[in-house]
């Protein structure tokens, strides 16, 4: 589906760098030439890394996203997650932009960073860097997307159906949460 966005455009680029191998494959599938080229941390992109342990954390859960309603898929499963997780976590919902500092600052009052996907297996790479360099941990649906190795031991991955179990496990465990923010 990002590709097929992007056919729109393509006389825009002259190369198309994607952060997994499994993104190369699928774009060499839709006729692309594609280059990986692996995430990475970078203070200007992902803010200043904020230790777990550091600061007040008033905001139990964190959802950053954009335009939800227009993207049904994401509605859809918003809406789920939060009749799951009921009204005991704190829940802050950035439904528009938010960047820079004001976005660090949001971050680092986090405890987890839960990713609900705009497509299907979308890759979480750099909501997994936003919310580790803040101190958050991030809960997201489960992707076959190979943006990071041993990712186990540091994302908390679930099938969508799971993700307010998953959220919930996670904010009961604060030694888990800071375990997977450090790794």
């Amino acid at each position: 589906r990002n590709l097929r966005e992007l056919q729109v455009a393509r006389s825009w680029f002259d190369e198309l760098a994607v952060s997994s191998g499994n993104r190369v494959l699928g774009a060499r599938q839709a006729g692309w030439q594609a280059r990986y080229v692996p995430f990475g941390y970078h203070s200007s992109m992902c803010g200043p890394i904020v230790p777990a342990s550091e600061g007040e954390r008033d905001i139990d859960v964190l959802f950053l996203g954009r335009d939800v309603a227009a993207r049904g898929r994401r509605a859809r499963w918003l809406d789920a997650f939060r009749s799951g997780i009921g009204s005991a976590p704190n829940l802050v919902v950035v439904d528009g932009g938010v960047y820079g500092r004001e976005r660090d600052a949001l971050l680092a009052r986090t405890r987890i960073v839960v990713d609900i996907h705009r497509v299907p297996h979308n890759s979480t790479g750099l909501r997994f860097l936003l919310a580790a360099a803040g101190g958050a941990a991030l809960v997201t649906e489960e992707s076959d997307d190979d943006w990071l190795p041993r990712r186990a031991e540091c994302v908390v991955e679930v099938p969508r159906t799971n993700l307010a179990v998953g959220v919930l496990d996670l904010l009961g465990d604060e030694s888990r949460r800071r375990r997977l923010v450090a790794a």
